[in-house]
């Protein structure tokens, strides 16, 4: 069971079980980043857009989401530091899972995502019903595996 502490760092009002709710989007194509905002909202998420990897790392310190969805070309800092440095609040207490949008032609990349702790990976353009339902997954997962105690 998490303590108060735990939870207020998490963003999670007294009283409430903690969720994956607010999703922290990096998204630098304005179509894309419309199309999975309305679906993700569709779907019960709150989600805060934000113009880069370094946006959302200020977020997550803050305990302003609970979920990070990054594209690969998020700005500064790289989305592999990024990544790293997501890992790295983990240990501060800010434990965030983050699913990644990459380009479809690079092995390297998905190597990358996984090797720097990424959730899920997926190729750019997304399919926005995959992206849906991977952040569903993950939840599921995260709550019944991952959360913090």
């Amino acid at each position: 069971m998490m303590s108060d502490h735990e939870k207020a760092s998490l963003g999670v009002p007294d009283g409430e079980p903690w969720t994956l709710k607010t999703v922290l989007l990096v998204e630098p194509e304005e179509g894309l980043r419309g199309a999975l905002l309305a679906a993700l909202k569709a779907a019960g998420y709150d989600v805060a857009m934000l113009p880069t990897g370094e946006a959302a790392l200020e977020a997550i310190d803050r305990g302003e989401g609970q979920f990070l969805l990054l594209d690969k070309h998020c700005g500064e800092p790289h989305w592999t530091e990024a990544l790293a440095l997501v890992q790295l609040a983990a240990h501060r207490g800010r434990n965030v899972p983050v699913g990644v949008f990459v380009d479809p032609e690079s092995e390297r990349d998905v190597f990358l995502a996984w090797q720097c702790g990424a959730e899920f990976c997926l190729t750019r353009p997304p399919e926005i019903a995959e992206v849906v339902e991977m952040v569903r997954r993950v939840e599921k997962l995260w709550l019944e595996e991952r959360r913090p105690e």
